[in-house]
């Protein structure tokens, strides 16, 4: 089997991990003519679980964070082709808030990241235990201790002190004054709609076969925050979707870790109790590791680097 994670899915100006929309419906087709069947990871659980046997060559493709464009543009070319996928859902995107890991990226691109460097930070940080941070944190520094490598360079020091030192709570309240402050008034909230999908939205996908799930409340990383935080994050993200009014709706089945990390026996334990399968994210592999699998750590790989689109 060959399990996808895609994110963005927009001609340009992603903030993230991109796969244009004529890229994905090449992939797609690619897999119909190889004679791929395409499931839903509800699906590929319910078989495991079962002890069932599946397609010898079978393909999920998954979309993460729940974003507008998954029903703008990427169900139309499911529907194209007929196929399902699964869409993991941030939690808070539904009440029109800003994952904070993705509404600051969103500052940085309205702002720049000078301005949020020099102005924003050290005006929003000040009286806070973390203002120091903003002189001590340099380019060096990151460099030297081989941290946020993978980021552009002028992006390092202010996403290391935002994503990586504030506390869950202190990120998001920060995140709210930034953007009251240096935009407007209900701007998280106005950006927010444009960005994510709504409850309207996931009617629609479901409508439509698709398979919604859900990846935590705020997306923060679980390494970084408290056990207690970590099941709050998985409950809440299990009971917003129940909360969703649409018809024929079916209960959340399947959760994606947020950033795609494999965590203690403890966490995977938790998220079994609300959902049948837990779904990890291997960025830069260009191979899927082999069965058996297990329920609470199922394996995707990017799309991106996947070794059948390398022509792509």
């Amino acid at each position: 089997g060959l399990h996808l994670v895609y994110h963005y899915v927009r001609e340009g100006g992603a903030p993230g991990a991109n796969c244009p929309p004529e890229r994905l419906r090449r992939q797609i087709r690619y897999l119909v003519d190889e004679d791929y069947t395409f499931l839903t990871c509800r699906n590929v659980a319910t078989a495991l679980r079962n002890d069932a046997s599946l397609p010898e060559k079978y393909v999920v493709l998954t979309f993460d964070d729940g974003l507008k464009e998954h029903r703008e543009t990427v169900l139309p070319i499911l529907t194209e082709f007929g196929i399902p996928a699964t869409f993991f859902v941030i939690g808070c995107t539904l009440e029109y808030m800003f994952p904070p890991v993705i509404g600051f990226q969103v500052l940085i691109e309205k702002l720049g990241a000078e301005r949020m460097e020099k102005e924003v930070l050290p005006a929003v940080l000040q009286g806070t235990r973390y203002a120091p941070l903003v002189n001590l944190v340099t380019l060096e520094w990151l460099n030297q201790v081989k941290m946020r490598q993978g980021e552009p360079p002028h992006l390092r020091v202010i996403k290391y002190i935002f994503n990586d030192i504030l506390p869950r709570a202190l990120q998001e309240e920060k995140l709210a004054e930034m953007f009251a402050r240096y935009m407007s008034d209900g701007a998280q909230e106005g950006f927010a709609a444009q960005w994510f999908l709504d409850d309207y939205d996931i009617g629609v996908l479901e409508d439509c076969g698709m398979e919604i799930g859900a990846h935590s409340m705020t997306h923060p990383r679980f390494t970084a925050i408290g056990l207690r935080e970590v099941y709050e994050e998985i409950r809440e993200s299990y009971e917003r979707l129940e909360r969703m009014e649409r018809p024929c709706r079916e209960p959340a089945n399947s959760f994606a870790y947020p950033f795609g990390e494999v965590y203690s026996d403890k966490i995977r334990r938790e998220v079994m109790r609300y959902f049948s399968s837990a779904w990890n994210y291997l960025v830069a592999t260009p191979y899927m590791s082999l069965p058996p699998y297990e329920l609470n750590n199922m394996p995707r790989i990017d799309e991106y680097h996947c070794a059948f689109f390398k022509d792509f």
